[in-house]
Order: structure tokens, then sequence, then C-alpha cells
């Protein structure tokens, strides 16, 4: 910080405001949804140097007592003074908990099937736990900073209308940083705990890193976090930079980098409010998750998956967290109750029982110091249990146990492993690495094209213009810079709600292309994409080249009277796969097999007929349809995601699509 900042809270239930939809649950009008305060005086604490900065006006009173007390400070440690010892808590503590395991197992399947269906790839469910703090607020944070050191942990107590509260964070995740104009984010995806043994520690790493459920998680975050910070960012300057692990005292974590430049026409705000809620604790596409948790939690999320920050006045700079790994306290007569949440991802491949698993272990070092102390044992609801993620089934410990209490003993240092630097990478993320490393160059091109938002566009006579049709996905601004890097002009059109214009309305604008973009559910959802579907498959004059992504190339074979049915062999989001081709036409540059990224539950069945469409591309299976193309060379549909990070030598397909002119009809 230079000087004045805003600084302060925003809760989780003000995405009624960043996202368009109204929570069935909402928060009561008591409820705090957000706290923001002007600080114009900072005590920094610098770890590297161990030094702590004072920073105010000079001859501010509050700067001048605030010396005087550090002065007092630093004499009585000189001379050997101790802080006072923590007090004395009761060895037996009692919370209970929002659900129990088999109702967390029920909403698992749930969104598992609504993934079947095609609703979203990735859900992210939340369940929390109550009970009487033994200590203050502040004696628990003290000793989070101790025993649960995490990058982005914070700590605020403050007064509302005469109600005491308080939040204790130990955050390993960043939501957004912005520094001299550059953005940055740092999505936390893939979960596993730690050993004090350093060979399963590397063991359990590892696993992590080599499981498809882990890292299809992971991905679906890099892309829905490449979307999100693209609203803010520079045309073609977003890119993922960093993927690693990164370790804490009691569980690990794969860590993604994604960064952009900040849009002249942007500020701190405009960035903070395109990116939250966090898409770790939402899912994608983000719109529908949002929905789905709020009928699934049935309750508000107050200050969890929120975020705690600041914003500087003077430089636009800031930094914000998500409140994960986070406790809510309120004060009632002489004592605090406090709310610890946690959760996870969940997807197709999700083991329902683990999942309960993985919610325990991110709560358990906060519940831990905070509900108990000399014990791990806890009284819910009247019956005697284990503090989740302190037993041995959850901390696997071959070598690392401590016989006398069967406790498991973790790793309590803090480490990076780059997953590309990681000698023991499995074989099968290969093609992913490859799209990693061209991905760490992008956004440092120079800014070839530019995207806009309907109805606004004034398009450079010289420019490619094509028109995308957005169905609310998480991943539409990342086709729209995918094409800008290529020197296209982009208008990003509705096809869904109030504001879709007509396919006439459309067609005026003179698009030289035309994309179908991808979306949740089925193509029917979307009237625009269908009807453009249609119109191109009757080859009329005034019709561009039209490509469909995902459901758009559902809705080329819906329209053409092809069946779209769930996969025979099951959904696939997330997980680059191999895709063959005939090498021909968008895929005449490409490798074969070719390795693009999935996000699909539904396919398409061709007909026994004849049609005018016709395959082109199949999975690894060869079994399901990857790709269809009209007969007139002018029609395309790919079923895979050619602009996701996951995808090596996307890029090629667009490219492609682009050569094709409208003259050709």
């Amino acid at each position: 910080v230079r000087g004045s900042a805003l600084a302060g809270l925003l809760a989780y239930d003000l995405v009624q405001w960043t996202q368009p939809l109204a929570l069935e649950h909402p928060p009561e009008p008591s409820e705090l949804l957000a706290a923001l305060y002007c600080v114009d005086r900072w005590l920094v604490h610098q770890r590297s140097t161990g030094q702590l900065h004072l920073l105010a006006a000079p001859g501010d009173p509050w700067a001048l007592q605030v010396a005087e007390c550090l002065d007092v400070l630093l004499q009585d440690f000189q001379a050997g003074a101790r802080l006072a010892t923590e007090p004395s808590l009761s060895q037996m503590a009692c919370y209970t908990s929002s659900i129990d395991d088999e109702t967390h197992i029920d909403a698992v399947k749930q969104v598992q099937d609504a993934i079947r269906d095609g609703q979203f790839y990735q859900l992210n469910f939340g369940r929390s736990w109550q009970g009487e703090m033994r200590e203050s607020p502040w004696q628990l944070m003290q000793k989070l900073f101790k025993h649960n050191a995490a990058p982005y942990s914070g700590f605020l107590q403050l007064q509302v209308d005469g109600l005491s509260s308080a939040l204790c964070s130990c955050s390993p995740e960043l939501l957004l940083s912005v520094q001299h104009g550059s953005l940055s984010t740092c999505p936390i995806k893939g979960t596993c705990a730690r050993s004090k043994d350093a060979r399963e520690d590397l063991q359990l790493r590892q696993e992590m890193v080599a499981s498809q459920k882990e890292v299809a998680e992971h991905m679906m975050l890099v892309d829905l976090q490449r979307h999100d910070l693209g609203v803010a960012s520079c045309p073609s300057s977003v890119a993922w930079v960093r993927w690693r692990v990164e370790a804490f005292p009691n569980i690990q974590h794969m860590v993604s980098k994604v960064t952009g430049r900040l849009c002249p026409s942007s500020d701190v705000w405009a960035a903070l409010e395109a990116v939250f809620p966090g898409g770790s604790i939402t899912g994608c596409p983000k719109t529908a998750t949002i929905a789905a948790i709020d009928a699934l939690e049935k309750e508000p999320r107050r200050c969890w998956t929120g975020s705690l920050g600041f914003a500087d006045l003077l430089t636009g700079d800031g930094q914000w967290n998500i409140l994960i790994r986070t406790l809510e306290a309120e004060a009632q007569d002489s004592s605090w109750r406090a709310v610890v949440k946690a959760g996870g991802g969940l997807t197709i491949g999700s083991d329902p029982s683990a999942e309960v698993q993985e919610a325990k272990l991110k709560a358990a070092r906060i519940l831990q110091l905070a509900f108990s102390q000399g014990t791990t044992a806890v009284q819910r609801r009247g019956v005697e249990e284990r503090l989740p993620g302190t037993d041995a089934s959850m901390h696997v410990t071959r070598n690392g146990g401590n016989p006398r209490t069967g406790q498991a003993e973790v790793a309590q240092q803090i480490a990076v492993q780059d997953v590309a630097g990681d000698q023991h990478v499995p074989p099968r993320l290969g093609g992913l690495l490859k799209a990693f490393e061209a991905q760490r160059l992008e956004g440092r091109q120079p800014v070839r094209g530019t995207w806009t938002l309907w109805p606004a566009w004034t398009p450079a006579a010289d420019k490619t213009r094509v028109v995308f049709i957005d169905n609310l996905d998480s991943f539409s601004l990342n086709v729209a810079n995918a094409l800008t890097k290529l020197g296209a002009e982009v208008l990003m059109v509705p096809g869904r709600g109030p504001t879709s214009p007509s396919v006439e309305e459309v067609l005026k604008v003179r698009p030289s292309h035309l994309v179908l973009g991808p979306g949740p559910g089925r193509p029917e959802m979307s009237p625009l994409t269908m009807a453009f579907a249609k119109m191109a498959l009757r080859g009329l004059p005034q019709m561009p080249p039209l490509l469909g992504l995902c459901l758009g190339h559902q809705a080329l074979g819906v329209a053409e009277g092809w069946r779209l049915s769930k996969s025979a062999l099951g959904p696939c989001h997330g997980v680059t796969e191999e895709i063959w081709h005939h090498h021909s036409g968008l895929f005449s540059q490409l490798d074969n097999p070719a390795r693009m990224m999935r996000y699909n539950s539904l396919v398409l069945e061709p007909p026994t007929g004849t049609s005018k469409l016709q395959v082109c591309a199949w999975d690894a299976s060869r079994k399901l349809p990857m790709a269809i193309e009209g007969r007139d060379g002018q029609v395309y549909g790919v079923q895979f995601h050619p602009e996701s990070a996951g995808s090596y030598q996307g890029d090629q397909i667009l490219r492609a699509f682009l050569s094709l002119r409208r003259s050709s009809f």
C-alpha cells in the first residue's frame, strides 16, 4: 500500500449482485454482506526481513501512541519478558454439524446426476460445524498463525449495530491481485493429505497429480479463471503461467497462476466483480452452479467463500483472498459462538465417501484448535467422535505414525513443487504439459484483435469480423480471446435471455464468421443458436462460415435431426483426450491423434441414412463423434474445446476456420 485504502470483507452472498440470479435462500436482512473501512494508517510486518513498518501521516496521534507501545514491547523482549501463557481449556468441546455424512453423500450423488444430464461440469458443495469457542477469536488466530500457516491469512473483528463479530481465516488461496496494472489469480483445486515421512509425502503428491479426477477438477478451474480474468483484461493478454503443488502443514494442493493485463477502461473493482466469487468455490459454468449450490446447501454461505482484502485508492493496486479455512464468530453474552465451513469440488469422478472425508480434512485444523485442546475427541449431538482430519485414516503414515496415540504425524514444513518440472509426472499428462508450455507464452503476445459486447461494435474494415453467440458458459471469453489472438474482431452476442437479439439483427452487422458457443444444458435452451444452426444447414447465401463449439456443435446435429443423448461412455469434463480425425478441413494441420480438452455429457448419434452433415473426428474409442462438417465445407462443429488451456494445437482449428471465406459458397 502507498496510502489510503479501502480494506475489509465481502460476503459470498453478494453473488446476488455479481451474477444474473436471485438466491432462494438469501441471508436475513440484518446479516452483514460487506464491511469496508477507509484505512490510512498501517502497521506492516515484512516477514522477509522481520521488520515492522508504521505508515501514517507525520504527527498522527494514533501513530505516535503505537510507536510508544512498540518501544515498550521491544524493551520487554530485550529484557527477556515472555508473553502471557494461553488460558487452560476444557479437554472436551461441543459442536454440531449442519448435515450428517449420509446427507453429504446424497448431495454428491445429486450433483453427479445433474452432471450426467449436462447441467454443469463441476460443483463445489459445503457443510458447516457450529460450536462455542473456548477462547477469544484473536487468541485462536494467534494459534492458527503458528499451527496452520497460510499465505493469505487474515483477521477481522468489528462491531455492527451493537453486535461484535470476528473472522479468523487461514486461506491458502488468492482470488485477485492487482499490481501495477498486472492482474493475477491463483486457483486451487486438487487436494491430498501430508505425511511426516518424506517418501510418503512425495507418494501422496504423486497420486494426486496422477489422479484424473483431481487434474480434471483443476483444469476446469483454470479455464474458468481464464474466462473471469478476461473480463477486465486486455484482449489476448490472459495466460496460464504456473502449475505447481503447494504443501501446507497438514494438506497439499494443486495451485495454478493465471495472469492478465488490466484493461485501461477497468480498475480493481471491475476486476474484483469479474472474478467474485471465486470459481474454485462455486463450479462451472458459474451461474448454473451458484443456483444449484443455493438449492443443495439450503442456507446462505455468509462470509465463507467470500473475500477479505484491500484496494489502494492511490495506486489502484489491491489484493483479495478467498475465505476458505475460515471461522466466523459472534459474541453472545460472555462467550463466542463460531461457525466453520468446508467443502470440495464435485465431479463425475468423485467418490462420495472420499468427498465427505476431504471436507472434514480441510476443516480439521481449525476445528481442533477452536473447539478442543489436549484431545481430539468432541461431542457432536451427544455422541463422541474423532475430530475430522485427526485420525490415521485421513493422514496415511505407514512410517510416521505415533504408536502411543494412534494419530498420524503430519509434516509441518511449507513447500512447493512445479508440476511441469516434476520427474514423477505420469506420461499421460504429456499432452497437457505441452499445452501448458504453449500457454505460458501467450500473454506476452501483442494485441491483434479485440472483443466487444453486443450491441456496440465498430469493427475495423481490414479485420475478420466474428459474431460469437454466448450461451452463458464460463469459457466464452476464452474463445473470444483465442480468436483475438488470431487478429479477429469479436462481437459477443447473448444467446439466451431477454437481451438476446433476433437473427436479422445479428446479420445486419455483416459478420465474416459465426461461432455458436458452448453452454450448459441442451441446445434447444438457446433459440438463437438453434435458429442459426438451421439456417447454416439450408445453405442460405447471407450466412457466413459457421463453427459450433460443444453445445453449438450439438445444435447443428439436432437441427439436422440427429439424436442427442447421454454418452454411453459417461460424462467427460476437464480431461484432455485423443481426437482421431481425417486430417483434412479444420484438422489438416493437426497431429493425429490431436489432444483436446473435453467438457461434455451429451453426444450426437448420427443417423443411418443420408445427412447434410458427416462425422470427421472421433474420441479415443472411435465410437463417439467429436466433430462434424457440412458437405459444402462451410459448416463445422466440434464437441471439444479448442480454446481450452489443456488443448494442444487448438488454435490451429480456429485459424483454419478463420481462413474460410464467404465467397467460397
